[in-house]
């Protein structure tokens, strides 16, 4: 087992984990605002109103912007994994499997921010001290 101090940084690990799922769920909410009359079109079709197309959008854009900045991790992280639970179970659950794949490991990783936090290289960690 490699166990080496130049690669236990457990608060850079945080950094890039928040970097790489903020940045899906940022990119994920464009697309669903850029093209909101689909979107509305799609969340109709899956039982959805019109009202949850553009929670989900927002929640997507703000909440990966939120977890890029490190600020309101907690929050951010908990309404994105609500967001991946309702994706799994509305949409890619259906389909089998392999579809709910992205969206399961995405949810488990917006969860796992939510517990673990912003670490050191976040607003939430800056504005606490």
């Amino acid at each position: 087992m490699i166990h080496h101090k130049a690669l236990h940084h457990p608060n850079f690990g945080l950094l890039i984990l928040r970097l790489a799922v903020g940045l899906v769920f940022m990119y994920e909410g464009y697309l669903k605002l850029h093209g909101m009359t689909q979107t509305i079109m799609f969340f109709h079709m899956i039982g959805l109103g019109a009202f949850w197309a553009w929670v989900t959008a927002l929640v997507e854009l703000i909440g990966g912007f939120m977890m890029i900045a490190g600020y309101g991790i907690q929050l951010a992280g908990l309404l994105l994994t609500i967001v991946m639970i309702v994706a799994v179970t509305k949409v890619a659950g259906s389909e089998g499997f392999m579809l709910a794949l992205g969206p399961i490991m995405l949810g488990i990783a917006a969860l796992s921010l939510t517990f673990s936090g912003s670490g050191k290289y976040g607003f939430d960690n800056s504005l606490s001290k």
